[in-house]
């Protein structure tokens, strides 16, 4: 659990949210995400807004006189928290690392959301997508992505893909933000969200609800926005729970435990609101410090994966350069009792066979 403070900290909730959209696809993702806390403030930052934002008193036209930098300075006043929500695509979405910068500068927590367009396929992994990646992260205080594939492979047409992927989007930002003002909150407050999402580090956000804790944290896994694998390599962990009076003491604690089991090597923080006639506990999981290096540990780098010799006969075992299907005392010429030294047979890999016809 949290470690205790000096008692001059004064337990504090964020006050006030700008949740901002940069670029036409970063806008439109920003005015379609559902009702949001009354603290959020919508901004819209494109020069090419879509009809529904174009005529909002939001709106800050990117221009290349640079008169928006004073917009957005006046935007940022008064805010605690941005999240700056952006896309991989068009000239637009580069202002993204100044804007993040310019609300760090103003001590404002600056947190980027990074959406592929759903029907992109995979643009952070092409140069420009890795080199717009690269400012943000080094910009922001931590940055979620939220890849366009993430529980889309199930769904058979584009309108179930776009609702999904908005619902998504939109309760992991809406408990992100409601974890950050809940003014209510038993042993956590903005300071312990702030320490999770710091660093120019990954993150990931997951929201679920079930009966019991544990069934509403392994919801929340399941719809995080990072892959599983980098999940596990979060190093800071905050489970934000929301239930009614209700709701059992031991059940409130057991929310700790289970993240603890899930992420057995992070620091763990718990925070426990309660809503009046809530029928379910709900719960956000926020988890900074991600690893997304997706490098391979020393044993897998050693270790030459081939396929089931179940299937296809007389595939060698290769491991650290040695075909392990040769018996040791020939594969390292060690004489048996009353033989000679035999000669070591060739030893083949499967860099020396021949290609299959």
């Amino acid at each position: 659990m949290r470690k205790s403070r000096p008692e001059e900290i004064v337990e504090t909730a964020c006050s006030e949210v700008v949740l901002a959209g940069v670029g036409r696809d970063g806008a439109g993702i920003v005015e379609s995400l559902g009702p949001l806390p009354a603290m959020v403030r919508r901004v819209f930052l494109t020069s090419s807004p879509t009809r529904l934002v174009s005529e909002t008193t939001d709106l800050i036209p990117l221009r290349d006189d640079g008169a928006w930098r004073e917009e957005v300075e006046a935007a940022l006043t008064g805010a605690q928290m941005l999240l700056l929500v952006s896309a991989f695509t068009g000239r637009e979405e580069m202002y993204g690392p100044e804007i993040l910068e310019m609300a760090r500068a103003a001590q404002v927590l600056a947190v980027a959301v990074l959406a592929e367009p759903l029907l992109a396929g995979t643009p952070h992994q092409t140069s420009e997508g890795a080199r717009l990646l690269k400012k943000v992260a080094r910009a922001a205080d931590a940055t979620l992505l939220f890849p366009a594939d993430r529980g889309s492979s199930s769904l058979r047409t584009v309108a179930e893909a776009f609702e999904r992927w908005n619902r998504q989007l939109s309760a992991s930002l809406n408990g992100l933000v409601e974890a950050a003002t809940a003014g209510d909150a038993m042993n956590m407050d903005f300071t312990d969200i702030a320490s999770v999402l710091s660093g120019h580090c990954r993150a990931t956000v997951g929201v679920g609800e079930g009966k019991l804790v544990a069934d509403a944290v392994r919801s929340a896994m399941n719809n995080a926005l990072a892959p599983p694998g980098e999940l596990a390599t979060a190093r800071k962990v905050l489970a934000h729970v929301v239930g009614d009076g209700e709701m059992p003491l031991d059940e409130a604690r057991r929310a700790g435990t289970v993240v603890q089991q899930i992420f057995p090597k992070a620091e763990i923080g718990c925070g426990v609101s309660v809503v009046p006639e809530t029928d379910t506990i709900r719960v956000t999981v926020i988890a900074g410090m991600l690893d997304a290096s997706g490098q391979q540990s020393e044993e897998e780098r050693r270790t030459l994966e081939v396929e089931s010799p179940f299937f296809k006969v007389g595939d060698p075992t290769v491991y650290d350069g040695e075909n392990l299907d040769i018996p040791t005392y020939i594969r390292r010429d060690i004489p048996l009792p009353g033989s000679g030294a035999e000669p070591v047979p060739e030893q083949q890999t499967l860099f020396d066979r021949p290609a299959r016809q």
